[in-house]
């Protein structure tokens, strides 16, 4: 159950990863825009450096974010298959429990139907007697 539980905080935090890649991709797509429109209208050759430079400079800033959302979001896929296989191990784990506690209350029986068979064919002897 805790495993469960923990898959489902990764799986939440998965979703929100990707979607804060998507909202800073969006993000990125405005100022691109917003950067052609003023690059558009301003005609000086200095302010269009200068506004190439601060576009470039803030481009790049939210690539770094998106991959490094993207890596955390690949940790965490790596987080779920961990957990994933943790599950089917615990299960499997569990029933070879149960099946071993089936065996041993299967000869456990087994002992009392031969302990109730022997008595009951030594016990005709002992009343003829």
């Amino acid at each position: 159950m805790k495993l469960k539980n923990s898959m489902n905080g990764f799986r939440d935090k998965n979703t929100q990863l990707k979607t804060k890649i998507a909202q800073y991709g969006k993000e990125l797509e405005k100022k691109d825009k917003i950067i052609h429109e003023l690059i558009g209208k301003v005609s000086p050759q200095a302010n269009i450096d200068t506004t190439k430079t601060e576009s470039t400079h803030l481009a790049n800033a939210l690539r770094e974010q998106i991959r490094v959302t993207q890596e955390e979001i690949a940790a965490k896929d790596a987080e779920i298959a961990r957990l994933n296989k943790s599950v089917k191990t615990t299960k499997l784990l569990e029933t070879d429990i149960e099946i071993k506690m089936f065996m041993d209350e299967a000869t456990r029986l087994k002992h009392i139907i031969e302990a109730v068979s022997y008595t009951h064919l030594t016990l005709p002897t002992i009343c003829s007697v």
